[in-house]
């Protein structure tokens, strides 16, 4: 059994894992490194910003024929205090193929890349629609 935890924490990435079956001592854990990022955020006068942070659990099972598969329970949210006001904030939990913007790209935790590929088409179809009503001149592609 191997159990990690992918925290997106405020544009940065917080890890960690473990290779016993304890998902409520794994989620302790990065609750109170979750508590300490935002500590330091406050001293330096830095902020957590909530709204920017999830985490996911990726959690290994063998399946009927022993090959290891992403296990996709669901986990409770994780709560860390606010500094300036003290009052407890959920950082929340999301599925390892829920797909989620990190510095403008769409990834998932377990790989599927069909969010960022289905946002890349659209941006692409939305420009070639806008570019076919421009009038450009074969001497204006040429140059």
């Amino acid at each position: 059994m191997f159990i990690m935890v992918k925290a997106f924490v405020d544009d940065s990435n917080i890890s960690a894992s473990t290779s016993t079956n304890n998902t409520v001592q794994l989620i302790k854990f990065m609750q109170k490194n979750t508590k300490l990022w935002e500590t330091l955020l406050h001293i330096t006068k830095g902020k957590l910003e909530i709204k920017k942070c999830s985490y996911t659990m990726l959690q290994w099972v063998p399946d009927a024929n022993g090959i290891l598969t992403i296990d996709y329970n669901q986990y409770p949210d994780i709560y860390v205090p606010n500094s300036e006001n003290g009052e407890m904030e959920a950082i929340p939990y999301i599925l390892p193929s829920t797909s989620y913007k990190l510095l403008g790209v769409n990834i998932t935790a377990d790989g599927n890349q069909q969010k960022a590929i289905q946002e890349i088409s659209q941006k692409c179809q939305k420009f070639a629609s806008i570019f076919k009503h421009i009038p450009v001149s074969c001497r204006d592609i040429s140059t």
